[in-house]
């Protein structure tokens, strides 16, 4: 079938209306909008009466309790000779051994030059101790001299 193609038709009255009222409602200003929020906010004052409730942080007292007394090394592997404060006698521990409560053998650092390091570990803080720096008392001990002293006084 053939298309017929129909030439120089004029638009009718109802096309016309709808472009203009289309046109005019696009040029149209639209509403202006006030923000909900105020442009100045109030200051925040913290009550005195509110405190921190959460406990501080463990702190890693045993790890700083170890003497180390020496580091020797055994083939290849350093090994250190350490006291930990709660036990009676000294003994030789490698990297990754575990302590009493937690407290690990992180690394040996052995630099030319310098004293050997042992890096100890416990609830995730390290603890970097020298060959032969603090000493290592139990408590048993402490409360002994304590008693002493007291009675002294």
């Amino acid at each position: 079938m053939p298309k017929l193609i129909i030439r120089n038709q004029k638009p009718s009255k109802i096309s016309k209306a709808t472009n203009k009222k289309v046109l005019n409602s696009a040029t149209q200003k639209k509403p202006k909008l006030t923000p909900v929020l105020p442009k100045v906010l109030p200051q925040v004052v913290p009550s005195p009466k509110l405190v921190s409730v959460l406990p501080p942080p463990p702190q890693p007292t045993l790890a700083q309790g170890v003497f180390v007394s020496g580091v020797v090394l055994i083939g290849t592997e350093p090994q250190a000779i350490i006291k930990v404060p709660d036990e009676s006698t000294s003994r030789y521990v490698r990297a990754g051994e575990r302590l009493a409560n937690g407290v690990s053998i992180k690394r040996i650092e052995m630099n030319e030059g310098s004293e050997p390091t042992v890096i100890f570990e416990q609830f995730g803080i390290e603890v970097a101790k020298r060959v032969g720096e603090g000493k290592a008392e139990s408590k048993s001990t402490e409360k002994a001299s304590i008693k002493t002293n007291n009675s002294l006084s």
